[in-house]
């Protein structure tokens, strides 16, 4: 199996001190004079703070607390520190985006306020991402201020979905031909905000705040027709093209660089109520319009799914299936590369789908 491209680093440490620490034992030594079990309580904790656009402190408090039954033996803090750089991937990408967005006003002035209001008066790439999603995901019970203010503070402490963000608008400029610039789906491509508003709901679900989460699903679905339940798995550079009609189980796991056309469906087949009876999709798939990938199968890497097939079965590494139910109609280039040593086992693969065990 070819080897796969290692994530570029989302920021880098730059310095790392001790901020604060301190020790206290107010009942000695009497302390030590008595009998006793102790218990020890051990709590950590991290605090992120912006200190300018491109840098952050990082902070870890760590405290532990050792007890008798009534009196305390020692509390222990320690707050080490970091300042860390922002990703240049992320700042040369929201340059980029400031830049487009000033020349199409300049083009289109009648949509100068739009391009002003998404885009030039945010001083950050999530800044601009937040206001737009909460502009469309708000309701009366969730303001739009509100909304933005989560969105903020998930993209604070989670810095690494920023690098998630720029990886899905490359892949979208990479793969989709009508796609010529990044403000384009920066603005305007529901697939793509669909996606990371599902990465926001991600974020609370794996926080285990479920009813905010499932709430963010629903009007994501509302919104953008695409239900992705929040449990789902899904690995970056992702392309959801066009959109409407897309379903996500929860059990689903999608790894990087995956395209996926409208009105696809990853689910179960009803057969099965475990926590696996969803599809496994393995990196670089793509999968056409109107096709349904059900039960607890492999879609194998680089694998190609033909519009409005139906697949129930795993699906061999670097080949194209069609059909309902689908077959093999094409072997990719890459074949080679996955069953060099061992042509036997790809034929048995193959084989297997084709016609069962």
């Amino acid at each position: 199996m070819p080897e796969k491209k290692l994530n570029q680093k989302a920021f880098a440490i730059h310095r790392i001190y001790i901020k604060d620490i301190s020790f206290e034992a107010p009942n000695t030594p009497e302390i030590f004079e008595k009998k006793c079990i102790p218990t020890m309580k051990f709590n950590v904790n991290t605090n992120i703070k912006q200190l300018k656009l491109d840098i952050f402190e990082i902070i870890l408090q760590v405290r532990v607390v050792v007890r008798s039954e009534k009196d305390l033996i020692f509390l222990c803090d320690v707050h080490q520190a970091g300042k860390n750089m922002c990703s240049t991937e992320i700042l040369e990408l929201w340059n980029i985006i400031l830049y487009e967005a000033k020349v199409a006003a300049k083009k289109e002035p009648i949509l100068s306020v739009l391009y002003e209001e998404n885009i030039l008066k945010h001083d950050k790439l999530s800044s601009a991402l937040s206001y737009i999603l909460s502009t469309k995901l708000s309701t009366v019970a969730i303001s739009e201020k509100n909304m933005q203010n989560i969105f903020n503070n998930i993209y604070l402490n989670d810095f690494l979905m920023l690098n998630l963000v720029v990886k899905d608008l490359k892949a979208i400029l990479q793969r989709d031909p009508v796609a010529n610039n990044y403000l384009t789906p920066f603005l305007y491509f529901k697939g793509f905000h669909a996606l990371e508003s599902y990465r926001i709901s991600n974020y609370l679900w794996n926080k285990k705040k479920y009813a905010l989460s499932t709430y963010l699903q629903s009007r994501i679905s509302t919104v953008f027709s695409v239900d992705i339940h929040p449990a789902a798995c899904i690995g970056s550079g992702i392309m959801l093209d066009h959109a409407t009609g897309i379903v996500i189980g929860e059990g689903v796991i999608i790894e990087d660089d995956v395209s996926i056309l409208h009105s696809v469906t990853l689910g179960s087949t009803g057969k099965n109520n475990s926590k696996n009876r969803h599809p496994i999709i393995r990196s670089k798939v793509s999968i056409g319009a109107g096709a349904k990938i059900l039960g607890n199968i492999e879609i194998g890497y680089e694998a190609k799914i033909g519009a409005g097939s139906v697949v129930l079965k795993n699906v061999p590494p670097c080949v194209t299936v069609a059909g309902i139910p689908a077959k093999v109609v094409n072997k990719t280039n890459n074949t080679a590369v996955f069953f060099k040593e061992d042509q036997n086992n790809f034929l048995d693969c193959i084989n297997k789908f084709q016609y069962g065990d």
